[in-house]
């Protein structure tokens, strides 16, 4: 097995290594710097204002077990592309929503209801997020804990 010198000095230094990859976010091309394998539990880590995804170095190298993490750079922060019509929380939202639903494209036996009455919930909590109702169907949060009660019984 050849490994490129900056695994080779990762595995030496007990550093994971990540792995940089662009993709198309609401017309945006943004950063996304992973760590471990696409088949394990996915955790996503944010970075604040003025900061970028590799700070999270130290965090991934502290976890135990195995995690896909992916630490995205918001629009206009590392090389993620900087938006034109400058930074508004909502666009942040969609954002993630965006990166949220692009990594469980790809996963098979997606609960859809149970993501709907999340995105619906999330959307409700942002005070003037806008939802396409191709994203958001009828279906809320309320009425699956209703019909989740009613199985109970």
């Amino acid at each position: 097995m050849h490994l490129r010198p900056i695994e080779a000095a990762a595995l030496r230094t007990n550093v994971k290594v990540s792995r940089s990859q662009f993709v198309d976010v609401r017309g945006l091309s943004y950063h996304v710097r992973t760590w471990g394998e696409a088949g394990a539990p996915k955790l996503f880590l944010l970075h604040g204002w003025m900061d970028v995804s590799a700070s999270f170095q130290f965090l991934v190298d502290a976890l135990a077990g195995q995690w896909h993490v992916l630490a995205p750079d918001w629009r206009g922060f590392g090389p993620s592309e900087t938006p034109q019509d400058g930074y508004w929380f909502p666009d942040y939202v969609a954002d993630l929503d965006a990166l949220r639903r692009g990594s469980k494209a790809a996963q098979e036996g997606v609960d859809r209801e149970r993501d709907r009455a999340e995105d619906r919930d999330l959307a409700e909590r942002v005070e003037g997020t806008k939802v396409d109702e191709h994203d958001v169907d009828d279906v809320g949060a309320s009425s699956l804990r209703q019909r989740a009660a009613e199985e109970e019984r």
